[in-house]
């Protein structure tokens, strides 16, 4: 791991065949300790809290294995790193899946809700499953700024479109119905569509 670390970071181009499965298997064995000790930290709550008990599960990211050029997680706003995984468990009935445009702001203030607390004013998002409080938004917005370099990055994903605008200005656009994985960029030959994100954006800004 140390040896390819360095090798996939800066020359991501000269991983061999062997090399990417050796990085996907150690990234696999990651996966399974998490899961083993997540496991045993909710067995134990459980058993002292029982019914008491929210749970919330989830990630700040994914991780890219070459689906667009690179490796890790820097900011390129793809969904193989902003689309993650969130799970809440609050012991009531119920429950379910859904396919709600949500955030990770929507996080802090479902677990104010699901305890009973006043929600801050500060908090932006929205409490999940709180039928009368229901995000119900059309897009959500992903940023990333270095605050020395005044550098920042945009995303917007709505249920059919991504836009993405890097620090240097360069803009991507894809449609997530017809190109879930990101592999088409339509920036180009999308011009309608192009100027109602800009503006989304430009609003959000």
């Amino acid at each position: 791991a140390i040896q390819l670390r360095r090798k996939m970071l800066e020359s991501p181009g000269r991983i061999t065949d062997a090399e990417f499965e050796t990085l996907i298997d150690l990234y696999d064995s990651e996966i399974a300790y998490v899961d083993e000790q997540v496991e045993r930290l909710i067995d134990t709550l459980q058993t002292e809290w029982d019914s008491d008990l929210v749970i919330a599960f989830t990630a700040d990211h994914g991780e890219e294995f070459l689906d667009h050029g690179e490796f890790s997680h820097g900011a390129t706003f793809h969904d193989e790193v902003i689309h993650v995984p969130l799970f809440v468990e609050t012991g009531g009935e119920g429950g379910g899946e859904n396919d709600d445009l949500v955030g990770l702001m929507d996080l802090a203030p479902t677990l104010a809700y699901t305890a009973n607390v006043e929600r801050p004013e500060i908090y932006r998002g929205h409490p999940l499953g709180q039928e009368d409080d229901r995000p119900n938004r059309s897009e959500v917005i992903a940023e990333w700024a270095d605050t020395d370099t005044d550098d920042s990055r945009f995303a917007i994903r709505t249920e059919n479109w991504k836009y993405i605008r890097a620090e240097n200005g360069n803009e991507q656009l894809y449609d997530l119905q017809s190109d879930p994985s990101e592999q088409k960029d339509l920036a180009a030959g999308s011009p309608e569509e192009l100027f109602k994100l800009r503006q989304r954006l430009a609003d959000h800004l």
